[in-house]
């Protein structure tokens, strides 16, 4: 089993910070396990459907793998920002 972490929406008050990262403070993350891919689309759908901003990740893999679907997935999002994952990215 797997573990997710979100953003709480307050989170991004500026999107700009040294070195090109979001300042993210370690209380405005949470984990959330899940068990498989479709089990992790229905947890970010259902648990940031209200959000005001959703950060996804994608590589070139799943673009190549699932095509546009790689994106429709996540149909119950409001503002989603699709960004380029080349590398896992650790959240501390």
């Amino acid at each position: 089993m797997e573990n997710i972490k979100f953003m709480s929406s307050h989170t991004l008050t500026s999107l700009t910070a040294p070195k090109g990262r979001l300042p993210i403070a370690l209380k405005n993350i949470i984990s959330y396990p899940y068990k498989d891919k479709r089990s992790f689309i229905k947890l970010i759908n259902r648990e940031s459907k209200n959000a005001d901003l959703v950060i996804v990740g994608f590589t070139l893999d799943q673009l190549e793998r699932d095509g546009k679907g790689t994106f429709e997935q996540f149909n119950e999002l409001q503002d989603t920002l699709f960004v380029y994952a080349g590398e896992d990215i650790f959240i501390s």
